[in-house]
């Protein structure tokens, strides 16, 4: 009896599978990675536990979407392949977990994996995206940390100018940074974003225009302290109410939009010496990131990517 009811699930199985299968396409090929339709589903399932704001989509946005998501990680990962073993023995990867569980007021990873079930998603499938993210970071470190150019002078002029104690402002925002495509006027692709911004939302937008890394969790930045924030920053999102968001700010090469999402006044007392190390950090991610976007959309051009 049991040997017949272990070759009766066996062929259910086998059935499910083969279901399964017929139903698997291939819709893109980068390089010799095989993505299919199974796997922009999963993606779409990965992103909405991310930004629970995409359920309001389109179908066909959420797709297109995904396949952007799906080709932007694969890219990555066949770069890191060739100088990092992924195995997920970072111990970093535990903490970003946690923090991003913990930015979703859950209390534990038990809840965490809870909330993950709906969206067929486990910790360890995300550690593997979270690790693609970590290793790419350091890569970018690794290739382009002597070439960052920092004027600690100006810096420490800057923080010469603040008292010890002070009242500071503290903005709780939201950002989308895009690059000038080619072809298209600036006008043009900032009247894009920003009717984008009025019919599905700011994190919509974000997952949708955005090429920094917080597009996949809605532009979201988290609390920053003005003291942290560059000076062309503050002076964009001072005046502005909450909800509001910013015209273009040049970066670089790209151009960045932040939203305000909530702001609080708060006394604290100045390190000098921590603030100096803070705002040395923030510029030096500044760059790095620049160097970043260079640096994959180089890659990008050098990758075959064939759409089936």
């Amino acid at each position: 009896m049991i040997k017949s009811k272990f070759i009766f699930f066996v062929l259910l199985a086998m059935v499910f599978n083969t279901s399964v299968l017929s139903n698997t396409k291939i819709v893109y090929k980068i390089n010799n990675e095989i993505i299919t339709n199974v796997d922009v589903q999963n993606e779409i399932q990965y992103l909405i536990a991310l930004n629970n704001q995409l359920n309001t989509l389109e179908k066909e946005q959420l797709i297109n979407i995904a396949k952007e998501s799906i080709i932007r990680e694969q890219i990555k990962k066949n770069e890191l392949l060739k100088y990092y073993l992924l195995d997920q023995t970072n111990p970093l990867l535990k903490e970003i977990v946690k923090n991003f569980y913990t930015e979703l007021n859950i209390d534990s990873e038990k809840e965490f994996e809870q909330y993950l079930l709906p969206y067929n998603l486990t910790i360890k499938k995300l550690l593997e995206k979270f690790e693609i993210e970590t290793t790419w970071n350091q890569l970018i470190y690794e290739k382009y940390n002597n070439q960052v150019k920092i004027n600690e002078k100006n810096i420490r002029d800057t923080i010469k100018k603040n008292p010890i104690n002070k009242n500071q402002t503290k903005y709780l925002l939201s950002e989308i940074l895009f690059e000038n495509k080619d072809k298209v006027t600036l006008d043009i692709q900032v009247q894009e974003i920003n009717e984008s911004i009025n019919v599905i939302g700011f994190k919509n937008t974000a997952n949708t225009f955005s090429i920094s890394d917080t597009a996949k969790f809605g532009g979201s930045i988290g609390w920053v302290g003005e003291f942290n924030l560059s000076k062309l920053i503050v002076e964009k999102i001072k005046n502005l109410k909450i909800g509001e968001v910013t015209k273009p700010i040049l970066l670089g090469t790209n151009y960045l939009i932040v939203k305000l999402e909530d702001k609080k006044i708060e006394l604290v007392k100045v390190n000098a010496k921590q603030n100096l190390e803070k705002l040395i950090k923030a510029e030096r991610e500044r760059q790095l990131n620049q160097f970043s976007n260079i640096y994959y959309n180089k890659i990008k051009i050098n990758t075959q990517i064939n759409e089936l």
